[in-house]
């Protein structure tokens, strides 16, 4: 499973590939303060432009989440923090090694729904969750 497989889901404009913790939490903010980042009940996937190897297979999708809220509200305020800490280390070196991330999104009726069948259709298919979801649990 990988961002083939979102081609009917729509993309936020723009991208994270800033090589410095400050730029990226400036794209980070302005990412999530575009006018599509204020679509309600999505379910997103955030993916980088190469593949990452998984236990099965490759994938280059690093998270899978949903919202009720809008993007905006759900990741907008989290710009210093996902720059910073345990954070910035890890998407500095994804960016690095597999490109820039760019975030597909979709709207459901149903968003909690979506996400667990979409998790668990990426664990049957790799045999582990994408990487920025294993270290969320």
């Amino acid at each position: 499973m990988d961002s083939d497989n979102l081609l009917q889901w729509e993309q936020l404009p723009g991208k994270l590939e800033a090589y410095s913790a400050g730029d990226f939490k400036a794209e980070f903010g302005a990412l999530f303060s575009t006018n599509k980042s204020e679509i309600r009940q999505v379910v997103y996937a955030w993916c980088t432009e190469r593949q990452i190897q998984q236990v099965r297979g490759q994938s280059n999708i690093i998270y899978i989440e949903q919202t009720s809220q809008s993007l905006y509200r759900r990741h907008y305020r989290f710009a210093e923090k996902e720059s910073n800490g345990y954070n910035w280390p890890r998407y500095d070196y994804m960016i690095r090694t597999y490109g820039p991330i760019r975030i597909y999104f979709i709207q459901v009726d149903d968003p909690k729904t979506t996400e667990k069948e979409l998790l668990d259709r990426y664990y049957k298919e790799h045999l582990e969750y994408p990487p920025v979801n294993r270290s969320a649990m």
